[in-house]
């Protein structure tokens, strides 16, 4: 400052300033903490809840296979061989594995748009990749799911 007249309407200025007013940084790191505070709270949650229900339709299956085990010794005495049973099968699993895991993505695909139109973003690549990461848990669990009924199947008849 070159006059003291000015130093002086700068601090008057100053003083008039509201002091709970943020600058631009302080309201960007602010946000920026709540949003990696949301994250981790939300990706925490969603990954017990993926999981739950991943378990809970991995032992439905297991549960229906022990629970048909009479039907498919009779489908073997009716002429079915172990690979038209085996396709059966595969078909069950996937419709069970399936039909929830097309609802899940889609409540997520159109939950994330809304989320992105709120913020003010535009960038969908993280969606896809948790959509991905969605599609490979399901699958382990359906593979595994596939696997043991079909050895259950083979030991009961």
């Amino acid at each position: 400052m070159k006059h003291k007249k000015d130093a002086l309407a700068l601090e008057k200025a100053k003083n008039k300033v509201d002091k709970s007013i943020e600058t631009r940084s302080e309201a960007i790191s602010s946000i920026s903490s709540l949003t990696g505070i949301l994250l981790f709270v939300t990706s925490f949650l969603g990954i017990t809840f993926l999981i739950a229900v991943c378990c809970i339709i991995y032992i439905k299956q297991i549960d229906e296979t022990e629970d048909e085990l009479e039907n498919y010794s009779i489908l073997r005495k009716l002429g079915f061989t172990q690979k038209d049973m085996a396709r059966g099968l595969k078909f069950k699993i996937m419709f069970n594995f399936g039909l929830p895991l097309v609802i899940a993505l889609s409540h997520a695909y159109f939950t994330s748009l809304a989320y992105m139109k709120l913020m003010g973003t535009t960038n969908q690549i993280p969606v896809f990749i948790v959509m991905g990461l969605y599609i490979c848990m399901y699958a382990v669990f359906a593979v595994t799911a596939y696997n043991h009924s079909k050895r259950t199947i083979r030991h009961s008849i």
